[in-house]
């Protein structure tokens, strides 16, 4: 959901592109990133197979990362 927010957005900034727009689009992908650490921390404390499961998960992009 949070990658195709980021390519959605990339999409709106490079149709009619400006510093301005690149920098919020790089703010939005460091809120995401804190956002999805703060989130699996949550989730490690709630459910005790989350960990494993994220070893063979990915976070934004399938096999990227």
């Amino acid at each position: 959901m949070y990658a195709g927010l980021l390519v959605a957005a990339l999409g709106c900034v490079t149709w009619d592109a400006s510093l301005v727009r690149g920098g919020l689009w790089l703010g939005l992908g460091l809120v995401l990133v804190a956002k999805t650490g703060v989130e699996e921390k949550l989730l490690c404390e709630r459910f005790t197979e989350y960990p494993l499961y994220r070893t063979h998960s990915w976070r934004f992009l399938p096999g990227v990362w």
